[in-house]
């Protein structure tokens, strides 16, 4: 990817749009990389308005925590009780909506706790949304509060906390400044988004400045009371149930025991949002969620097997060269030959670049992690047992190789 613009590579890894913010000690800086059109479209129709950090993004799952946050407040102004059964807020008639006659007593029981940590029991599948013909009316759509959700949620949240390109009201027809959905890098999705009535779980437009400014405040919170007292935001987070999830969010530590060590060193105020318009935007998204954290020298934040971006111009640590030999299982050759090469048994050799990801620190040393000429893998070259060992990362699962003894 050297010699290709900035366009040509978001094209090429999936998406014509990214829109990303990092918080670091407390400021958000923000930065959008792509086109309106892709470059094709660009010659016979000409240039379209280009995208700002004010576009708005289709914020999808994102809209839980956000939703998650107005609940807690709620539940902290004593509006709501996380614990009480929805009969405290539901009719009969609509508890009879989402259950069936031998199911209705046990639905009876469900919580906002439950419901906003996936544990009520009730279905949770993808839903699209709606295109323009098949908006359900207001019966259809379950409301508590005696006031449009959208508009609960400007004043508890979205006002409050500044978040000024953010909405959970379907788009008005005048909003032009908005991300439009893509299949892929080129072919854009007809319509270009859909409606989302049922807004809690899906409904919000939004930019990742936006996005960070939430983060950023339950952060506070949990020291300083600032918008939420500490308690209700150690309650938001904490794990329900042995379930992975906290309210409105994943609440697990992940299982990785680097993981945990790693995000002990996290800075404080720190955070980062990238979002996407386009069905293949999560692998973009995953080479710059790794990119950001090795340039800011902070720790990897997943313990996914990512191929990151290449740091073109970068000099691979000298100490590489003490792994140049033979690797199995498989006929892995680590080689020096002008310049640090990988080769596979007879295959043509490949020169290695310095990977922008987080190094992993073991007790010999950090990590030195490299990528193959136009291949989607990696090398991480580490220790295991105090011996040295080569992981292979690609397509999400790593192999270790340990280096063959020639005679």
């Amino acid at each position: 990817m050297e010699d290709k613009s900035v366009l040509d590579v978001l094209i090429e890894l999936g998406t014509p749009i990214i829109s990303l913010a990092v918080t670091d000690a407390g400021d958000i800086t923000a930065k959008v990389l792509g086109s309106p059109r892709p470059r094709e479209a660009n010659k016979i129709v000409g240039a379209a308005k280009p995208f700002d950090n004010d576009t708005l993004f289709q914020a999808c799952s994102l809209s839980k925590p956000i939703t998650a946050l107005g609940v807690i407040k709620l539940c902290q102004n004593r509006k709501l009780d996380l614990d009480a059964p929805i009969t405290q807020y539901l009719s009969p008639e609509v508890v009879s909506w989402i259950s069936k006659p031998n199911t209705q007593a046990i639905v009876s029981q469900i919580t906002l706790r439950h419901l906003l940590s996936h544990t009520s029991g009730m279905p949770s599948l993808a839903f699209d949304g709606y295109t323009i013909p098949q908006i359900p009316n207001l019966k259809q759509i379950l409301r508590v509060l005696q006031k449009p959700f959208h508009q609960i949620m400007d004043e508890v949240i979205i006002q409050p906390l500044k978040m000024s390109r953010s909405t959970f009201q379907i788009l008005p027809a005048i909003e032009k400044n908005y991300a439009p959905a893509y299949f892929n890098g080129k072919t854009k999705s007809e319509p270009d988004h859909h409606l989302y009535s049922q807004s809690t779980a899906c409904g919000l437009w939004t930019t990742p400045t936006d996005i960070l400014k939430a983060v950023q405040t339950v952060q506070w919170s949990l020291e300083s009371d600032d918008f939420l007292e500490a308690r209700w935001a150690k309650i938001m987070l904490a794990e329900v149930n042995d379930s992975s999830m906290a309210l409105g969010c994943d609440g697990a530590e992940p299982d990785d025991e680097d993981m945990n060590d790693a995000r002990k060193n996290v800075p404080k105020d720190c955070g980062i949002c990238v979002v996407t318009s386009s069905a293949l935007g999560e692998v973009l998204q995953d080479k710059i969620l790794a990119a950001l954290p090795y340039l800011k020298g902070w720790p990897a934040w997943s313990p996914r097997r990512l191929i990151p971006f290449i740091h073109r111009g970068e000099m691979i640590d000298s100490k590489a060269k003490e792994w140049c030999g033979q690797w199995g299982p498989g006929q892995w050759n680590l080689l020096n030959v002008d310049r640090l090469c990988l080769r596979f048994g007879t295959l043509p050799t490949m020169g290695l670049h310095v990977a922008a990801v987080p190094s992993k620190q073991y007790e010999e040393g950090s990590s030195i992690d490299l990528v193959p000429d136009g291949m989607e893998m990696m090398l991480r070259l580490g220790w295991q047992d105090r011996s040295r060992i080569v992981e292979i990362w690609q397509g999400g699962e790593a192999t270790i190789l340990h280096q063959k003894i020639t005679e």
